[in-house]
C-alpha cells in the first residue's frame, strides 16, 4: 500500500467502513470460460479493494478513540515524538493480545490528531487517501502542510510523488549542519581514532602459550584474520600518506 492510486480512485473511509453495500462486479450474466481469467482477476481487485477500504475506515475509527481516551484530545501531544508521551498507551501497546504493533497504533493516533488540526483551520481532507493522511504526520500542523493537501488534492498525486515533496519539505526545514575547518579536523580524527581502537590486541594472543591451546582451525582462521588485518592498516596508511601529499601540494602553493 506504499504506492496507493490518485485521490479520486479511492472513495471516503468514513464511508467505506461498514456499507451497507459494496458496489462490486455485475454478475448477473453467465460469464464465457474465455472470458473467467478476466472475472477471477476482475474479482480479485474488488476483494482487495473492499478489504482495504474497511481497514482504513477501522483505522479513523480506532485513531480517534485511542485519541480521546490516551491523550484527552491533545494533538500536539498525541503527534509529538516523545517515548513516554502517554504512560497508559505505552501499557497499551504492550499487552501481548493486541492485534496492532504500537507503530500502526501510533500512527492511527497522528492521523486522528491531523484530521482535528484540519478541522480547526477548516481544511476538508475528505478526499484524501488514508496513506496519504498518514504520510502527511511526517510533517508538523503549518501551513506549509496545508499548502500540501492543497497540492495533493488538486494535482491528484499518487503516494509516491506525495512522499518525494514531504522529503523535499523535510530536508528544507532541517537543513544539514554547515561545513566547518573544525568539523572536518573532528570528523578526520574521530574515524581514524575509531579504527585505532580497533586495532587493539587482545592480551590473551600476546601470550603464545595461550595460542598453543587453540584449535588448529581457530588458528588458521586467526592467521587469516591478521593478514586481512595488516591489508586494511595499510590501505588505511596508503590513503593518509596520499591526503598528506596533498595538504603539503595545496600549503605550498596556496593561491593555486
Amino acid at each position: 500500500m506504499d504506492d496507493q492510486p490518485g485521490l479520486n480512485e479511492s472513495p471516503n473511509e468514513s464511508d467505506a467502513f461498514v456499507p451497507e453495500k459494496m458496489a462490486e462486479p455485475d454478475a448477473s450474466a453467465p460469464v464465457p470460460a474465455q472470458d473467467e481469467d478476466a472475472m477471477i482477476e476482475e474479482s480479485v481487485q474488488f476483494i482487495n479493494r473492499t478489504v482495504a477500504q474497511m481497514m482504513f475506515g477501522a483505522s479513523i475509527i480506532i485513531g480517534e478513540h485511542l485519541l480521546t481516551r490516551y491523550f484527552a484530545g491533545d494533538i500536539e501531544l498525541a503527534m509529538s515524538h516523545a517515548p513516554n508521551k502517554s504512560i497508559s498507551f505505552n501499557r497499551l501497546c504492550r499487552r501481548p493480545h493486541i492485534s496492532l504493533t504500537r507503530r500502526v497504533l501510533g500512527g492511527m493516533v497522528s492521523v486522528a490528531a491531523q484530521e482535528r488540526y484540519f478541522q480547526s483551520i477548516g481544511l476538508d481532507a475528505g478526499k484524501l487517501h488514508y496513506t496519504h493522511k498518514l504520510s502527511l504526520t511526517r510533517l508538523p500542523n503549518d501551513g506549509a502542510k496545508s499548502e500540501l493537501v492543497f497540492d495533493c488534492i488538486r494535482e491528484n498525486l499518487p503516494s509516491r510523488k506525495l512522499n518525494l515533496r514531504i522529503n523535499e519539505l523535510i530536508r528544507i526545514s532541517n537543513p544539514p549542519p554547515a561545513i566547518t575547518s573544525e568539523s572536518i579536523v573532528g570528523q578526520y580524527a574521530k574515524a581514524v581514532d575509531q579504527f585505532l581502537g580497533k586495532t587493539v590486541m587482545p592480551e590473551f594472543l600476546a601470550d603464545k602459550t595461550n595460542l598453543y591451546q587453540l584449535e588448529r582451525e581457530t588458528q588458521e582462521r586467526l592467521r587469516q584474520q591478521a593478514i586481512e588485518w595488516i591489508e586494511e592498516m595499510e590501505a588505511r596508511r596508503a590513503a593518509c600518506a596520499d591526503l598528506i601529499i596533498r595538504l603539503e601540494d595545496v600549503i605550498a602553493h596556496p593561491n593555486s
